[in-house]
């Protein structure tokens, strides 16, 4: 729990500062006018909107702190009833109880350290090996500029190639003392 709280650090004060509902207010009304511009449905800017104000208010909540909140010592569908246990036990500090409360309730961060830890979530170390967790973006583009024609040997420069590579290497070296 020590580690946890050390990593985590949610705010104190919530009603100002870069964890504020004024700054998450501020942020949703940004997404909202970029999703309008960028010509997005409905419920795409709706999304946004939400999805905007939810990091905001959560941005504390980092992947380090997920893989923590990850590793506790039992199934994580068991947490709240281990929390409310030790709340009863008042096995927690104050500080501890207003952390792990914002991480268990599904209207604050809870809902946020879901999400970016799920598989194929943003905290996902795995994602990029995970066929679930295709990448709809559009790939690279590779380009291949062959040095000498597209065949070997096909370009009557060919030949020259390794002379042309020593007096390049000789022109840039620096000068014997």
């Amino acid at each position: 729990m020590a580690e946890f709280q050390v990593v985590c650090k949610p705010p104190r004060n919530s009603s100002v500062g870069p964890f504020s509902k004024a700054s998450a207010d501020l942020a949703a009304k940004e997404a909202v006018r970029f999703a309008t511009r960028d010509g997005a449905t409905d419920f795409q800017i709706e999304l946004s909107e939400r999805m905007a104000h939810l990091a905001t208010i959560c941005g504390w909540a980092t992947c380090e702190c997920v893989e923590i909140a990850q590793q506790v010592p039992v199934s994580l569908d068991s947490v709240t009833a281990c929390y409310s246990e030790g709340v009863l036990r008042d096995d927690f500090t104050d500080d501890q109880r207003r952390t792990v409360s914002e991480l268990i309730r599904g209207n604050a961060c809870g809902e946020w350290m879901g999400r970016i830890g799920a598989e194929c979530g943003d905290c996902d170390r795995y994602k990029e090996e995970r066929p679930a967790c295709a990448n709809f973006s559009v790939p690279t583009i590779r380009i291949f500029i062959p040095l000498a024609g597209s065949r070997p040997g096909s370009s009557p420069f060919a030949p020259l190639l390794p002379l042309l590579l020593t007096l390049l290497a000789a022109a840039v070296a620096p000068p014997r003392a």
